[in-house]
């Protein structure tokens, strides 16, 4: 009787709705609750899944037909995360006195016209306003710290998580860009 390899070895079809729910977020333990894994031991089972050779193997070639199929690739969504999560205002307008003045379309990079959500221009009988709005820039750099494992555990939730949670590097970057202050800070440690 000849022993099942790796590659025989066949998925059933929860294994198989794991990979497909995985690769949507790349968290394990939502990925098992959608699965239709116990929740109790979703974290677990999710472990467990990503660590047989059979579904990292099907998480690769998941990966491969979606990036073929939309020719999104890791290297694109990186670099459009990095444009919203590294781009500046200044970039796109330039304000003084209660005046703002647009950066010509045809002017802006593609990272630097990929920053913006939306520009509004409103005009009344007593004036206008011009209202620029980027995508957040949080979300982007939370998702860029996930993927080059800024964070502790590569488990951390991102829903609901405190600054404390998050890596030393990652604070102190929080700190120098936006000036947040932890209770470490606080205290020299």
């Amino acid at each position: 009787m000849k022993k099942a390899t790796n590659e025989s070895r066949k998925l059933s079809a929860k294994q198989q709705h794991f990979i497909d729910e995985y690769v949507v977020d790349y968290n394990g333990r939502l990925a098992a609750c959608r699965a239709g894994y116990a929740e109790r031991s979703a974290l677990t089972t999710a472990g467990r899944l990503l660590a047989m050779p059979e579904v990292a193997d099907g998480i690769q070639k998941r990966l491969q037909e979606l990036s073929e199929r939309g020719q999104v690739t890791r290297d694109a969504v990186v670099r459009e995360l990095a444009a919203v999560g590294f781009a500046s205002l200044r970039d796109v307008c330039a304000w003084d006195d209660g005046h703002l003045t647009l950066v010509s379309s045809q002017d802006l990079s593609n990272a630097q016209a990929a920053s913006i959500a939306e520009i509004t221009e409103t005009v009344t009988t007593r004036g206008g306003t011009v209202r620029v709005k980027q995508h957040s820039k949080l979300k982007a750099l939370e998702m860029l710290a996930k993927h080059v494992g800024l964070y502790d555990s590569p488990e951390v939730e991102q829903d609901g998580k405190s600054l404390e949670e998050l890596s030393p590097v990652l604070k102190k970057r929080l700190e120098a860009i936006y000036g947040i202050i932890t209770d470490e800070a606080k205290t020299g440690g």
